[in-house]
């Protein structure tokens, strides 16, 4: 059994959590609170340290970053359609996050320039305007992601189980300080925090 490690990002869907880490992608099924390694969401596919996942709920997709390549698939099939980064110009270092709404998938990166892409065949959407695009945004779902900065205050909140929170951005469990990656907010409001140890 694989341990996540540092969690690099956090996505939702109806009733699964998806964290993905440089050992590959994990899931909290919130029916039956199992959390495990997926290998089967990965089959097929050489690279499995992933960056960042994103579910996207209009079209039940999972879109994944690893160093090779922009991937996604259907979450009922094998298959992933591959998207080269010189599609973009742009390179994998260069993607912050992953989001999506009813009309495109969009990718955030490090200078908070969007890059807005057919949901069904991943193809750069390049001819959209300003004003469109600013709606756009608006209804967009994003992941969590560990190259974004966290606005999170830990200290507004309590801890448990043994779990000690240090400053904003530790917690202490066991005598070892955990520092947050990323911090997911769920839609009925549960937060859900990522660390450098899982």
């Amino acid at each position: 059994v694989l341990s996540p490690g540092k969690i690099t990002s956090i996505t939702s869907a109806q009733n699964k959590i998806f964290f993905s880490s440089l050992n590959g992608l994990f899931i909290y099924n919130k029916d039956n609170k199992d959390f495990f390694y997926s290998d089967y969401m990965l089959e097929n596919l050489d690279n499995k340290n992933i960056y960042i996942v994103h579910y996207d709920l209009f079209r039940d997709n999972i879109w994944i970053l690893n160093k090779n390549y922009l991937l996604f698939k259907s979450t009922l099939s094998n298959v992933w359609t591959k998207i080269n980064f010189y599609d973009f110009n742009i390179t994998p270092r260069t993607i912050k996050n992953i989001g999506s709404n009813s009309n495109y998938v969009i990718i955030k990166t490090v200078n908070n320039q969007y890059i807005f892409l057919d949901p069904y065949t991943g193809l750069t959407q390049s001819n959209i305007e300003n004003d469109i695009i600013e709606s756009e945004l608006i209804s967009v779902n994003w992941s969590s992601s560990s190259r974004e900065s966290i606005n999170f205050n830990l200290n507004d909140y309590y801890a448990f189980d043994g779990i000690e929170i240090v400053s904003n951005n530790q917690i202490k469990k066991d005598d070892r300080i955990l520092y947050l990656t990323c911090v997911f907010d769920q839609i009925d409001g549960r937060k859900w925090i990522g660390t450098n140890s899982g």
